[in-house]
């Protein structure tokens, strides 16, 4: 049994186990980008992200001599595999980029508490759309799946998300990569916990494969970018622009209903002790509605998880519950 691994539009066949090298991209995903994801970029065919005004991450096969962006070159680019004086893999596939000045449109932060299996994600890129005939227009996509397995001693994990090249599931969800994509974000609740880094097929199912920046081994690595170049990369917290949103709500009105601006799987109402609410989540920007959290009672300050990573929300209070001060989406 052989992978076949996209790259560039190419089939390369490698053995059973053994990986190479694949430009990427979010097939299934959704066409918006907004301010919350500005710190995603497009540059010579891949994707990065900034983690700092002044450093990307990337993959190691994107950027391997550098590139300008608003007019200022980077002046570090190592690999990891570089870095190590080794051959490229997919456990290794992360670049840090650094600029010698601040150039960044926005930047996100790096998660540091590890990914598990069924972890929700978002993956984003400027990737192709359709991978049975490799269309593409260049555009940012982003899109939702959750985390099948953990590979390689845990630097990579894994998601399925298309099946004899035919996306299954709603738009948005069960997004895959492509062409386009490698070195783009993948996000667990608005923080960067991985690396866009290919593709494999197994027969009649394909997997998407990123590095995780979470394990011990991907850490070292970007500590020594932080030693060696003077790599700034930002963990935890907020980002230049919060990932979270958040909406007060009036007293006077007991129904709401939203279309986030980027996904969400989580929900946090506050100042809503003993309310009673009734929650619908839209599983994508133009799906039906689905019904995750029905007749619940509120617990103040208690974070409420969804079965699924939602696109938008509507909200019904009944009458004689009292209205939460606020609710915010993570």
């Amino acid at each position: 049994m052989k992978l076949a691994i996209i790259i560039a539009g190419a089939i390369v066949f490698a053995a059973c186990g053994s990986h190479h090298t694949a430009d990427l991209k979010v097939t299934n995903g959704i066409k918006k980008q907004t301010s919350r994801l500005a710190a995603v970029i497009s540059q010579d065919g891949c994707t990065g992200t900034f983690v700092s005004p002044t450093t990307i991450i990337t993959a190691a096969h994107c950027a391997d001599h550098g590139f300008t962006y608003n007019g200022v070159r980077t002046r570090s680019f190592e690999s990891m595999p570089e870095h190590h004086g080794v051959a490229w893999s997919f456990p290794e596939d992360v670049r840090g980029l650094v600029f010698p000045q601040p150039v960044a449109p926005a930047w996100i932060p790096i998660a540091t508490s590890p990914v598990q299996i069924g972890d929700k994600i978002t993956v984003a890129g400027y990737g192709i759309y359709d991978l049975t005939s490799g269309k593409g227009d260049g555009s940012f996509r982003l899109g939702v799946n959750k985390i099948t397995a953990l590979e390689s001693d845990g630097q990579i994990f894994l998601t399925q998300g298309t099946e004899s090249e035919t996306i299954y599931g709603q738009e948005g969800q069960h997004s895959a990569i492509g062409s386009g994509d490698s070195g783009g974000p993948v996000l667990r609740d608005g923080q960067l916990v991985g690396v866009i880094a290919g593709s494999v097929d197994l027969g009649d199912v394909r997997k998407s494969v990123f590095v995780n920046l979470t394990n011990p081994k991907i850490r070292d690595f970007l500590q020594s970018a932080r030693q060696k170049h003077g790599a700034d990369i930002r963990e935890n917290g907020e980002g230049s622009n919060s990932y979270q949103e958040c909406g007060s709500l009036q007293r006077d009105r007991r129904s709401y209903e939203m279309i986030f601006d980027v996904p969400h799987s989580r929900m946090l109402v506050q100042g809503g002790a003993g309310t009673k609410i009734e929650f619908f989540g839209k599983v994508s920007g133009r799906s039906d509605d689905k019904t995750f959290y029905p007749g619940g009672t509120v617990i103040d300050g208690q974070t409420y998880e969804f079965a699924d990573t939602l696109y938008g929300a509507r909200i019904s209070i009944p009458d004689d519950s009292r209205v939460p001060d606020s609710i915010c989406f993570q």
